[in-house]
């Protein structure tokens, strides 16, 4: 379905059979909903959902009906566990506030035994993608990866199922998707371009955006010491570099007390420090018309040279709001590298 051409939209809320995890029942009196997405956020979605009725609990589902030119498509928008439902009466009139969480969160409050570790040269991405099937009343695929671990992983006193999984991604290139039936995969990120924004025949961005980057904040000098009181002095004053002292136009100070392996050296673990810490974030916020072909952790390509925004995004954050019809904020973010060792 073409989603830049018009189309009427129905919004729909079902309960969800735990069994088969398929719609039990319509709730009736769906008035509007907000779904959030973020990839800095604990339990990676959320939802508030407004219904003039009955309190409900368990897991719902949002679904959108909706049909044009090109025909009739059935879009599963989310699946979240009802907690907290809130009555709020004007007159003779109620509404029913249901605060939703993702379906990650029994993870979230499971806590593992103590004295659990993944071992040394497992794959993180099976063990991770095992600890969520054990877990989650909601369906996981397995995944694998050719991934080692190099060191055992040890769990810290009340580590949760879900603080663990994401240890074990943490620098995999790997994430935690959520589609819209509830159904939880461990993937791989790509480069792939998923949609992109222009003036022209993707005209799909409303007219206020804000561009904002980080560049002023990374440091450029960097002092690193270690518990003998050694300390070296590393700068940035490579000439292609956008945060050197040269193109930022001041010395930006940082100073870090490192602990250093039997193999390493101040210089050498410093270098490692500034090239990391010299990776500097630009973000573009937006708001655009609705598709749900496009998710977070997809990249978009900006084509906006009068606004001077050109080059390839990744989504970081998702809002979308439903009533009468639905809007889409996002956040797109690029991360570029300024120095290297």
């Amino acid at each position: 379905m073409n989603w830049s051409q018009g189309y009427t939209s129905k919004w729909k809320l079902y309960s969800v059979d735990k069994e088969t995890w398929g719609e039990k029942e319509e709730i009736e009196k769906f008035v509007s909903a907000s779904i959030t997405k973020d990839t800095d956020s604990s339990l990676i979605e959320d939802a508030s959902i407004s219904i003039d009725g009955e309190p409900v609990n368990g897991y719902v589902r949002i679904v959108l009906e909706a049909k044009g030119t090109e025909g009739f498509a059935r879009i599963d928008m989310g699946t979240f566990l009802v907690t907290s439902p809130k009555r709020s009466i004007k007159g003779t009139l109620s509404t029913i506030d249901l605060q939703c969480y993702s379906v990650l969160k029994p993870a979230d409050d499971k806590l593992l035994p103590p004295g659990w570790y993944f071992p040394e040269g497992g794959d993180p991405i099976a063990g991770a993608s095992t600890l969520l099937s054990e877990s989650l009343q909601c369906p996981v695929d397995p995944t694998e990866s050719e991934i080692k671990t190099d060191e055992i992983k040890v769990a810290e006193s009340n580590e949760t199922v879900l603080s663990m999984v994401k240890y074990l991604l943490t620098d995999t290139d790997y994430f935690i998707d959520i589609n819209g039936k509830g159904r939880v995969t461990i993937k791989k990120k790509t480069d792939e371009i998923k949609a992109t924004f222009d003036t022209k025949e993707n005209d799909v961005l409303m007219s206020e955006l804000s561009d904002e980057s980080d560049i002023f904040d990374i440091p450029n000098v960097l002092r690193v010491s270690d518990s003998n009181g050694h300390y070296q002095t590393l700068v940035n004053d490579d000439e292609n570099s956008e945060t050197s002292v040269d193109k930022l136009g001041w010395e930006k100070w940082s100073a870090e007390q490192l602990t250093l392996d039997a193999d390493e050296t101040l210089t050498s673990k410093g270098s490692e420090r500034l090239e990391k810490l010299s990776k500097s974030t630009r973000k573009i916020d937006y708001t655009r018309e609705f598709n749900p072909d496009i998710n977070v952790n997809d990249m978009v390509s900006f084509v906006l040279p009068r606004q001077g925004i050109l080059g390839s995004f990744r989504i970081i954050s998702q809002s979308l709001t439903i009533g009468s019809g639905a809007t889409v904020k996002e956040i797109a973010q690029f991360e570029s590298e300024n120095w290297r060792a």
